[in-house]
């Protein structure tokens, strides 16, 4: 996902639910680094933007959630309204 596809979104009012699961990594190539080069991982942490922050700012309704009742009941939230395009941001441990 890019910002530009939110802004296309906004503008077109989609009928679409981002799940932005945020790690604040490069999962998977770390994984990979730690399997052939334990101990060294290189240049897979992050730092993102506040990606709810992001949509507010193109009019997407958003949330930030870290557990498993929190995304249950925000997407529950986020699934009666399909006027507009939604993002839930979901963090999760690095």
């Amino acid at each position: 996902m890019n910002s530009q596809e939110l802004a296309v979104a906004a503008h077109f009012n989609a009928n679409i639910i981002y799940l932005v699961v945020n790690n604040n990594m490069y999962g998977s190539v770390r994984m990979h680094q730690e399997q052939r080069f334990p101990e060294r991982p290189y240049a897979t942490d992050l730092t993102n933007p506040d990606f709810s922050a992001l949509a507010v700012a193109y009019g997407i309704p958003s949330t930030k959630v870290d557990s498993q009742p929190e995304l249950d009941s925000a997407f529950s939230c986020m699934v009666k309204d399909a006027s507009v395009p939604r993002l839930i941001e979901i963090m999760t441990p690095s």
